[in-house]
């Protein structure tokens, strides 16, 4: 803070002070974002390749928090920002005018600087207990980088690495080629979600497959890429709340290349969705699609979405009085 400011040289003295504090809460946010960032990232992926119910709620509990707890360390550090700016602003009025610099500018940086030292303290135990939580995470202790533990202030890399995002679509049992069988001049445009044959089958079209193909040395024909990337077990779908997480994060991170904390934004958007059935978020080819059937879903027009057909093939149900 700037106070008791009796010459123009005690103030500039008391703005270099100011500056090298703000720059130093600034590092500090930049660690601990890059922190909760490492967590994250290191989360979802046990996320993708986990299976044990329980053990995915606990992960998605503290993914959530991790979230929460970067978008705030994100605000604050726009406050940072914004009191740098302003006491640079004050810095320049100074060295360039014979006049003092007006109380008003010193008593609004005086109040963001306030907020600033505030907002750090009152966050500090939040964040110390959640990065305590993910240490005792067993599973995830291996991930850590041993620079993070030593201390939340320690200076890491800019960049921190990420590993690669595991498949999002997994499937759970071996689909032969005989199990799904399609015409190789004809886009396919519909969503089968089929209980009767157990799978779920999504639209493509033969110009992208022929196109993969080409890029792609795993496949000896387009039966067998449409077996391995758009023919699916239905039980890849059957935990709905997981599953449309899982889609709306492999939607964005890798149909639409989006950074890790907008993938997670709309994977949490959609987690609680339960009027969106999570295969339609895998048939999507890009955000637009899905934001298109989501917009007719909250108007009750579904009849108007047109990006590609959905078919349910439900089981026949049985009712009390029929005998097995």
């Amino acid at each position: 803070m700037i106070t008791n400011v009796k010459s123009k040289e005690e103030l500039d003295t008391q703005i270099q002070e100011n500056l090298k504090e703000l720059n130093n809460l600034q590092n500090l946010y930049n660690t601990k974002i890059q922190i909760f960032s490492t967590c994250i990232q290191n989360i979802n992926d046990e996320i993708q390749k986990n299976t044990k119910k329980e053990e995915i709620d606990y992960f998605m509990l503290l993914l959530s928090k991790s979230k929460k707890s970067i978008d705030l360390l994100r605000n604050q550090k726009d406050l940072i920002m914004k009191s740098t700016s302003l006491l640079k602003t004050i810095q320049e009025q100074s060295n360039n005018s014979q006049d003092e610099v007006s109380q008003s500018k010193l008593d609004q940086f005086n109040e963001l600087y306030k907020n600033c030292r505030t907002n750090l303290y009152d966050n500090y135990v939040n964040d110390a207990n959640l990065i305590l939580d993910y240490i005792k995470t067993s599973v995830l202790v291996s991930q850590i980088p041993q620079e993070h533990l030593d201390s939340q202030e320690n200076k890491i890399s800019a960049n921190p690495t990420h590993q690669n995002n595991q498949s999002i679509n997994s499937t759970n049992e071996f689909i032969t080629k005989d199990d799904y069988s399609f015409n190789e001049n004809e886009d396919n445009t519909t969503l089968l979600i089929s209980e009767v044959q157990n799978k779920v089958v999504l639209p493509y079209k033969i110009s992208d497959l022929k196109n993969t193909l080409q890029n792609n040395n795993n496949y000896n024909n387009i039966q067998e890429l449409v077996n391995d990337k758009y023919v699916f077990p239905l039980n890849n779908f059957k935990n709905s709340s997981t599953s449309r997480f899982k889609e709306g994060f492999s939607l964005m991170r890798k149909k639409e290349k989006a950074s890790l904390l907008d993938s997670l934004d709309l994977a949490f958007e959609v987690t609680f969705n339960n009027s969106l059935n999570p295969a339609i978020i895998a048939a999507c080819k890009d955000l637009s699609e899905l934001d298109n059937y989501l917009y007719c879903l909250e108007t009750n027009e579904l009849d108007k979405f047109n990006c590609f057909n959905i078919k349910y093939e439900m089981l026949p149900t049985t009712t009390k009085n029929e005998t097995l």
